[in-house]
Parts: structure tokens; sequence; C-alpha cells
């Protein structure tokens, strides 16, 4: 009986907590038998890809060989650029030179201290509830309290920029090195 004729059958008479619970394992048996199925052609696809990617190697190589001469610095950048990051940590000489990180960032980057693009992600995750627990029990501690006593204005509250950022050294933050 296929399961078009089945389910024709079912619905011409009551069903029983028996015929409900038979459907229901044998639609978990044709599922587990399509997604074994659907496993096995993504292993030969894969399987194939491999075996092609020396060809395609070949084919990239020798293009290179015959137009590499004609690219651009830019060109030659994009087509170095495909295995540079691999293995490393992204870098820029312009941030190396700034010294040792001092913050980590929410989204698991790391930040100099230095540019205002990290502002940004920084002041989000102060906004989250993780950031405003965090903030509550560094305030707590000794460290805490001395800097908020070094960074209070006249009125008591904690001095800020005029985008209401606090100023000054900001070490409310969970990597914070000083």
């Amino acid at each position: 009986m296929t399961h078009d004729q089945y389910i024709i059958a079912m619905t011409a008479k009551k069903l029983t907590d028996q015929d409900i619970q038979a459907s229901r394992e044998r639609r978990a048996r044709e599922m587990q038998e399509l997604e074994a199925k659907h496993a096995a052609e993504e292993a030969t696809i894969l399987e194939a890809m491999r075996e092609n990617a020396g060809e395609a190697l070949d084919r990239i190589l020798a293009t290179l060989d015959q137009y590499g001469e004609f690219f651009s610095a830019a060109q030659r950048r994009k087509v170095s650029s495909y295995f540079a990051n691999e293995g490393s940590t992204k870098t820029t000489a312009k941030s190396s030179d700034k010294g040792a990180d001092k913050y980590l960032l929410p989204n698991g980057e790391t930040w100099k201290g230095v540019g205002a693009s990290v502002k940004a992600s920084f002041a989000e995750w102060h906004k989250t509830d993780e950031g405003k627990a965090w903030v509550k029990s560094f305030l707590a501690t000794e460290e805490g309290k001395a800097w908020k006593a070094a960074n209070l204005d006249a009125n008591g509250k904690i001095k800020t920029d005029k985008k209401g950022q606090p100023r000054g050294p900001f070490p409310i933050n969970p990597a914070y090195k000083g």
C-alpha cells in the first residue's frame, strides 16, 4: 500500500489511537529514510567537488599565468585576499602601532581604545541586561567606586560628552585592562 492509498484509507474511517500511532511511526520511518538518502547524496556531491577541485585549480592557475601580468594592483590584492586571512586573525598595520588591546567587545572583537566605530558596539552592549548587570557589579567594587568618584560632576552625575557617553577613562567594560 502506498502512502497516498494509506491516507485515503485512513480518511475513509474513524481513526483509532492505534491508527494514529501507526501513522506517526510510518512517517518517522519515512523521514529517517529520506534524511539518510539526503545525507548520502550530499556526501556524493562533496566528494565530487573535492575531486573537481584539482582541475579547477589547474584552470585558475592557467588563467593567472595567461592574464596575471595584466592585473592591476587592486585586482592582485583581490585575488590574494581569498586566502590571505585563512588561519590567522585579521590585523591591519594602522591598528597594530597603537599598543595592546584594552577592550574585548561583546561581539568577540578586541579594541585598542581608539576610534569612534567601536563606541556604537559598546553602547549597544551597555544597554543590554548583561551590560547593566556588569556595570552595577563593577561599581560595587573598590575600583569601581574609585572610578565613579573621579568621574562625577558637581551634581553627582557621571561626566558625559555631547552624546551622553561617559567621559574620560571608561573601565566599565568586562575586559578593561587599564
